[in-house]
């Protein structure tokens, strides 16, 4: 009787993914702890925010942040145009075409669009 032999790759298979698998698993608390609190600074991620109080006991907690040099009424007219059939979600356009989103970022700011859109 012939005893089929298998072949390097695929006796290495099995350990080469726990192997894989165990790497990329340990990294990932300080990681995730990391990307949920992205571009905050520490005092800004332990701070209450307003809507805090809506859900008190949240499962996941997660403070993003991103410092802009220039004042609010500069910033403002920008945020306040933001949404689907606005000015876009000044995203990466190519993730907003991967996930079947029909939204393009303006790169200027619409008039029309200058009034918060009540929801």
């Amino acid at each position: 009787m012939r005893h089929r032999q298998r072949g390097l790759l695929a006796t290495m298979a099995l350990p080469a993914a726990a192997v894989l698998g165990s790497a990329t698993a340990l990294p990932y608390p300080v990681l995730r702890r990391d990307m949920l609190d992205w571009g905050a600074t520490a005092e800004e991620a332990a701070r209450s925010l307003p809507g805090d109080e809506l859900l008190p006991d949240a499962d996941l907690v997660a403070t993003r942040a991103i410092s802009i040099a220039a004042p609010p009424e500069a910033v403002w007219p920008w945020l306040v145009q933001i949404g689907t059939r606005r000015a876009g979600a000044y995203s990466y356009e190519l993730l907003d075409r991967l996930m079947g989103l029909d939204m393009h970022s303006s790169w200027r700011i619409v008039p029309e669009l200058s009034e918060p859109v009540a929801r």
